[in-house]
């Protein structure tokens, strides 16, 4: 790899770095397609360096998530498991499908991806009208309580949106559904190196209902474990390429950081549909890989 290669996977990886940081899927959506197209790797190998890097973004971007109270560490914690468990299932499958099933999946889950996010933004509430509801629920459900609808979590949670400063509240609903997300985000992160968020932030801002803004903090928590157990199988493998790996997570670290800052001065319904328009492209590039159109 000469010096324009390297600096061109450096500025992908910034990038992939700051819209995953921002988007809280890991960077893997821009930077495998990017690693295929730049220098002609194998979807395996891009897999492989993107999920390297994957932990860094997490690592970078959950800090400042945390310290803006925008994850749901509970709801991380509660559906970590099944992620980890999927990661080993995933890992155990990447080697036996070909590098074109992988870059058709990977096209078909960006599509889901995109229309899912995009379409979840009704369930956010204006902190007005969920103060509103707070007061008709009364003293039980504003103390973060747990509440049943047809037998899924309800649990009532609140935050301050950093673009407002308006306190905004939402309930988290289907959390086995979310687990069975979970479980779905570990084989995906294992087969298409994008940690998982891919998966679970549209899991979470849609059927969870959980707002945007938690549900991308809370998936860039939990993803940079998941990355890390997927991570083994590959350097096992002899996957990784040390070189590549380390300039794709010098950048994507420096790009998290950035995409972090930048997040929370971001409309959360301009967000969405930014989301939903870059997978939409990134999906259009791996069908073509794996020879299908899809337009």
């Amino acid at each position: 790899m000469d010096w324009t290669h390297a600096a061109q996977v450096a500025a992908v990886a910034l990038f992939a770095g700051a819209f995953g940081a921002m988007m809280g899927v890991g960077g893997g959506v821009i930077l495998v397609p990017g690693l295929i197209a730049l220098l002609g790797l194998e979807p395996r190998q891009a897999v492989a360096c993107s999920v390297i890097s994957v932990v860094a973004t997490s690592s970078s971007g959950a800090i400042r998530f945390l310290r803006q109270r925008l994850v749901d560490v509970p709801l991380a914690l509660q559906l970590e498991g099944s992620t980890v468990l999927g990661s080993i299932v995933g890992a155990y499958v990447a080697y036996r499908v070909s590098g074109e099933a992988v870059a058709g999946l990977f096209a078909l889950f960006l599509l889901y991806a995109a229309f899912s996010v995009a379409l979840g933004g009704r369930h956010e509430r204006a902190s007005g009208d969920s103060g509103t509801e707070a007061r008709a629920t009364g003293t039980a459900t504003a103390t973060n309580g747990a509440a049943a609808t047809n037998g899924d979590a309800a649990i009532r949670r609140s935050y301050i949106d950093p673009a407002t400063g308006g306190e905004v509240f939402y309930r988290v609903r289907n959390l086995n559904l979310g687990r069975l997300a979970g479980l779905a985000a570990g084989v995906i992160s294992a087969l298409l190196g994008v940690g998982g968020g891919i998966v679970m932030v549209p899991a979470m801002a849609g059927r969870m209902e959980l707002p945007i803004r938690v549900a991308t903090a809370t998936s860039t928590f939990m993803i940079g474990i998941t990355a890390a157990a997927t991570a083994v199988p590959y350097l096992a493998h002899g996957e990784v390429n040390p070189r590549i790996a380390a300039i794709c997570t010098l950048g994507v670290m420096a790009g998290a950081r950035l995409g972090s800052l930048a997040a929370g001065k971001i409309d959360a319904k301009r967000l969405r549909w930014l989301f939903g328009l870059v997978l939409l492209y990134t999906a259009g590039r791996m069908a073509l890989r794996a020879g299908l159109r899809l337009w």
